[in-house]
């Protein structure tokens, strides 16, 4: 493991002094000097070798790495798998996408490729119990909904260093006020009040704010459609055959593409639940073939990710 963890003992992992990259790459330890390094490839030769040193002749797992990461490994050709939360949160458990730079790993992943249909199925059946459930609020058909983001969320970060808001969307935000009867703003229940976002939603006093459970509003048939920088909402309204319009470019591009020759990424292909299990590495790192695993309990990785909320809501209201 290589942590920037002071308290890691010698037998535990390896510990990365981040305080000394930022210094070596003039950038102060902090969400600004996090924001110019995370989007953009490192240019200083001596941060490149921190980074990559501890993966020198070895398989490099990393969550969520930043590009900046991915560009060193990739310069000194060293294989990688990158693991991220995947957008949809209404299965049974936590989905992740997992994306590498070899080709003989990544047809693994297709090999355990989450189905489509699952994601479609549960939203029906969410859609179903919805139906016999109370109306979260009044809403004529052709509503809209507006999605918040956490406003130093890494989705957000910007070429130039900055953080993209809702604030820089003010023109669209008014003409979906025009074009569609109500429109709802959903804050992220993460977000601070006086987010660059929000600040900017209080500017257009035609705008309702609520807390309804996401997954109940996506089931009113009076809603047309979702609207955010990137939310991982967007790609979950589709499920729900709502439209879905994203302001900001999205984080990672999910898809089977292949990785090329230099050393970059495939596409992030979302797994099924194998990825967790022994029998699965087994498969990835030497082609033994694959074993069956016994299904997991619900919500194993979503506990351990204490990312229960807005989870479960329809489940548990008794109609």
């Amino acid at each position: 493991m290589v942590s920037w963890d002071e308290t890691l003992g010698p037998s535990e992992g390896v510990f990365f002094d981040a305080p000394l990259a930022y210094h070596r790459a003039g950038a102060p330890v902090s969400f600004e000097g996090w924001a110019c390094l995370a989007a953009e490839p490192i240019r200083f030769e001596s941060v490149k070798s921190m980074l990559c040193q501890p993966f020198e002749n070895a398989l490099a797992i990393g969550y969520e790495m930043s590009d900046a990461m991915i560009a060193a490994l990739a310069e000194r050709e060293i294989p990688y798998i990158d693991v991220s939360l995947h957008p949809i949160r209404f299965l049974e458990d936590l989905v992740f996408a997992l994306r590498t730079n070899i080709r003989a790993f990544h047809d693994t992943l297709i090999d355990h490729k989450l189905s489509d249909v699952a994601a479609q199925n549960q939203a029906a059946l969410i859609q179903a119990k919805a139906a016999w459930m109370k109306k979260p609020l009044p809403l004529p058909p052709g509503s809209m909904l507006v999605l918040g983001q956490v406003d130093h969320d890494r989705a957000l970060l910007q070429r130039n260093g900055g953080f993209h808001s809702l604030g820089d969307h003010l023109k669209r935000l008014h003409q979906l006020c025009c074009d569609h009867p109500k429109v709802l703003f959903k804050p992220h229940p993460y977000d601070k009040a006086h987010s660059p976002s929000q600040m900017a939603v209080k500017r257009l006093p035609a705008i309702q704010w609520t807390n309804a459970n996401f997954y109940h509003l996506l089931s009113q048939p009076e809603i047309e459609g979702v609207v955010a920088l990137n939310s991982s909402g967007l790609v979950e309204a589709r499920y729900f055959g709502k439209a879905s319009e994203n302001l900001a470019p999205f984080l990672y591009a999910y898809s089977d593409t292949p990785p090329g020759r230099d050393f970059f990424p495939g596409g992030a292909v979302p797994q099924n639940g194998d990825w967790i299990e022994t029998s699965f590495w087994r498969q990835l790192l030497d082609g033994t073939s694959r074993a069956a695993t016994v299904p997991a309990p619900p919500n194993r990785l979503r506990r351990t990710m204490n990312a229960d909320w807005g989870y479960g809501f329809v489940d548990r209201v008794v109609a």
